[in-house]
C-alpha cells in the first residue's frame, strides 16, 4: 500500500507550503548535510558529511513506502526551498509517527518558519493521515527545539540517557509527544497559519 500522495491534500500556510522533494531542492539541502556542525543537535547517529549522491539516497529513503514521508518546505513568496520536514516510523494501524524538521537555509532561521513548518506537518499528520500520536526527539542542549515543541503543546515523556557522543561528552535524547485530542483541543492555535487543512 502507498500513501497515494497525488490524491491527498497538502496543508499550506501563510508563508510556507509543503511539497514532495524535487531535483532542484537538493542544492538547498546540500550545504546543511555536508557540514557536520550544522547537524550536531539534529541527529543521534555519528556525524558524517554527505556528498550529493549520498544525500539523494538519504532523502529518497525518507519517502519509502508507508513508513517514511518527507516534504520540502517552500517559502511561497520567493518560491525558495528553505528546509525539510518528515515523518518516520509511521504506523498507520496504531496511528503514530516520529516528526523531524530542519531549516536548511541559514537565512531562513529565526523567522518562525520552523514553527509554521511543524504546524503544517501536524495538520497533515492528524488530519490527512488520521494519526493518534506524533513524537519528537531532541538532543540535550538543543534548547530551541524544546521551546518550539513546548509552544505547540508537546508533552515531555522522558529521555534516553547518554545516547549520543559529541566530542568528549555524552548527551541524552529527550522525548516529547502530542496526542490527537491535545492537538484538536488547541486546533485554533495550530490552524492560525494554515490555509488548507482537511480533517477526517
Amino acid at each position: 500500500m502507498s500513501f497515494g500522495r497525488e490524491e491527498q491534500h497538502f496543508p499550506e500556510g501563510q508563508r510556507l507550503c509543503l511539497r514532495a522533494p524535487e531535483e532542484a531542492d537538493f542544492k538547498a539541502y546540500r550545504n546543511f548535510f555536508a557540514e557536520v556542525s550544522e547537524r550536531a543537535y539534529y541527529l543521534e547517529e555519528a556525524l558524517l558529511p554527505l556528498n550529493e549522491a549520498q544525500l539523494r539516497t538519504y532523502v529518497s529513503g525518507m519517502n519509502e513506502g508507508d513508513k517514511y514521508l518527507a516534504f520540502s518546505l517552500v517559502e511561497k513568496a520567493a518560491g525558495k526551498t528553505v528546509g525539510l520536514v518528515n515523518l518516520d516510523d509511521i504506523d498507520l494501524r496504531s496511528r503514530h509517527a516520529v516528526l523531524g524538521i530542519a531549516i536548511t537555509d541559514p537565512s531562513a532561521r529565526g523567522r518562525g518558519l520552523a514553527k509554521e513548518g511543524v504546524k503544517l506537518m501536524l495538520a497533515y499528520a492528524f488530519g490527512e493521515l488520521n494519526l493518534h500520536r506524533v513524537e519528537i526527539s531532541y538532543l540535550e542542549g538543543n534548547d530551541a527545539s524544546r521551546a518550539l515543541f513546548k509552544s505547540l503543546g508537546f508533552v515531555d515523556e522522558g529521555c534516553r540517557r547518554d545516547l549520543t557522543r559529541r566530542g568528549n561528552s555524552w548527551l541524552d535524547m529527550h522525548i516529547m509527544s502530542l496526542l490527537e485530542e491535545e492537538y484538536f483541543r488547541t486546533e485554533g492555535d495550530h490552524a492560525a497559519c494554515i490555509a488548507d487543512c482537511p480533517h477526517q
